[in-house]
């Protein structure tokens, strides 16, 4: 299995509801990319004690394979979310695979 994680840094200015329509965002792509084997999301709570660097969103994505999280990422559903939703919010970010 492929857990995709990815950690997003974003604008100053984004608003709750911009927070909620990437959570609702990716739990739509779960619905359309049959892919997705498990998905968890949410704002970085901001607790004390870690001393990377801080993050303001995180998702964690699993794939039964390398090929299904290419598919994943190929995916128009996915192109379009990342273009108009998380592009416009996003200052950085980090992502990373590991074999699971």
């Amino acid at each position: 299995m492929i857990r995709h994680y990815l950690l997003l840094t974003l604008r100053e200015d984004a608003r709750p509801e911009d927070l909620q329509a990437i959570t609702e965002g990716f739990a739509a792509l779960r619905e359309v990319i049959p892919e997705i084997a498990a998905l968890t999301q949410g704002p970085a709570l901001g607790l004390p004690g870690s001393s990377a660097q801080p993050a303001d969103y995180a998702v964690a994505l699993d794939f039964a394979s390398e090929a299904d999280f290419q598919r994943y990422i190929d995916h128009p559903a996915h192109r379009e979310f990342v273009r108009t939703r998380i592009a416009p919010l996003r200052t950085g970010g980090m992502s990373a695979q590991i074999r699971v």
